[in-house]
């Protein structure tokens, strides 16, 4: 079956979905598409609306999305409600947060601190609370966090440079990642939600504190380390913070955290950030090259920078020693 017909079985089945749940009335509207193969519709009848989220079972995992969701709106953080379900084709309905996202509210001038403290506020509640991982969700190991490093010599590597990463090079590049998070101090196991920035953000009318964000984009959260969430708030691959900001945020968090090894935090906080810009920037040339979605192209500059400013910290000299021999492109 070709991609035509992949797309039209595939309308026919989402079509059936939405008759069968007393929306085949409805006035559909198709959201932009994101880096993944989901795709979302407004569900409009009069006043009311909904979300269907088409999640083909081949490459999406709406199970997840229930299970995390659920888990994180036990916590007291706000997620869509489920309203039907289609696990074996991959179609939900699901609760609409309206159009309030963070990404519209700051172009619109909303004042960034507000928006931010919210955010670093439910960050904070999700990390102290002491069912946050009791969820089962898999582990953010080492594995997992150099296959996502390896983006870069997979993808970027032959774009800038013509032809595949060099095997021993691709190795030594590895080994490095290797020694780095070997070396890294111990701090504790916590829920991630791995894709916590303003594009998955929302602001909901009517609901107070930490209720007042809503998350839209949990389904791969893993158990890893705590700074990765903060990280990928502040060094945003979207959108510049100023530095004062990033700070005021990060002492925001800090204090609300009160038991943490700070030192230690802030170790796993460079490192992670300096894994999180190299997978991006494989991750986004991935999506371009493979999928044919060039849109997150205009951000490559910013996260080249963003991961020049990371290797510039003393604990990563050896993986800036290597991509100053191998893949200077960073500093371009």
């Amino acid at each position: 079956m070709d991609r035509k017909d992949k797309n039209s079985a595939r309308k026919s089945l989402r079509e059936a979905f939405i008759k069968a749940h007393g929306y085949g009335d409805a006035v559909v509207e198709a959201l932009p598409a994101d880096a993944s193969a989901r795709t979302y519709y407004r569900l409009r009848q009069g006043d009311n609306t909904v979300m269907l989220m088409d999640a083909p079972p081949a490459t999406e995992d709406s199970a997840a999305f229930i299970r995390i969701g659920e888990h994180l709106a036990a916590l007291g953080l706000s997620t869509p409600a489920i309203h039907q379900r289609d696990l074996e084709n991959g179609f939900l309905l699901v609760e609409d947060f309206g159009t309030e996202s963070y990404n519209k509210l700051l172009r619109q001038g909303e004042p960034e601190e507000g928006l931010y403290a919210l955010a670093v506020d439910v960050l904070a509640h999700l990390h102290n609370h002491p069912d946050s991982a009791k969820v089962e969700v898999p582990p953010y190991d080492l594995d997992f966090m150099l296959m996502e490093v390896g983006l870069l010599t997979q993808w970027y590597w032959p774009v800038e440079r013509g032809d595949a990463c060099p095997d021993e090079i691709e190795q030594s590049y590895l080994e490095i990642w290797k020694g780095l998070f070997d070396r890294a101090p111990d701090i504790d196991q916590e829920l991630v939600i791995r894709d916590f920035h303003v594009d998955n953000l929302m602001i909901l009318k009517g609901r107070e504190g930490i209720a007042a964000c809503g998350i839209l984009d949990f389904q791969g959260a893993l158990m890893g380390r705590a700074p990765y969430d903060l990280m990928s708030l502040l060094e945003d691959a979207r959108r510049d913070m100023p530095e004062t900001l990033a700070q005021a945020m990060m002492a925001r968090y800090l204090d609300q955290r009160p038991g943490l090894d700070v030192d230690s935090f802030l170790h796993w906080f460079d490192l992670l950030g300096t894994q999180r810009h190299a997978k991006i920037l494989g991750g986004f040339m991935r999506t371009w090259k493979r999928d044919g979605k060039d849109g997150y192209l205009q951000f490559m500059p910013r996260v080249r920078r963003q991961l020049a400013a990371k290797l510039a910290k003393p604990a990563l000299r050896p993986l800036e020693a290597w991509f100053r021999d191998h893949f200077p492109v960073i500093w371009d």
